[in-house]
């Protein structure tokens, strides 16, 4: 299942086809997605070579991740698993 998620998210950030190969539509779904800031960031550090040019798609990024790790603690905390193993 997870693979089908990331497989899929990857597909419409586009990290298989080019994001100007995309509609309109489908690139403005794919700044929904952290894939997306990810490439994002790289092309910018390559084109420009300073990292200061990809600082709002880090920030995007710790902002991805944060979320992302609140969520499993949230997860965690109302888990009936860790209530019964306890």
């Amino acid at each position: 299942m997870k693979m089908f998620i990331f497989t899929g998210s990857s597909m419409l950030a586009g990290m298989f086809v080019p994001i100007e190969l995309m509609p309109r539509f489908m690139q403005k779904v794919a700044h929904l997605f952290p894939q997306f800031w990810l490439i994002d960031g790289i092309k910018r550090i390559q084109s420009s070579g300073l990292l200061r040019d990809s600082l709002l798609n880090i920030a995007i990024l710790v902002g991805f991740s944060s979320l992302f790790f609140c969520l499993a603690i949230y997860r965690q905390a109302n888990s009936e698993q860790e209530k019964n193993f306890v």
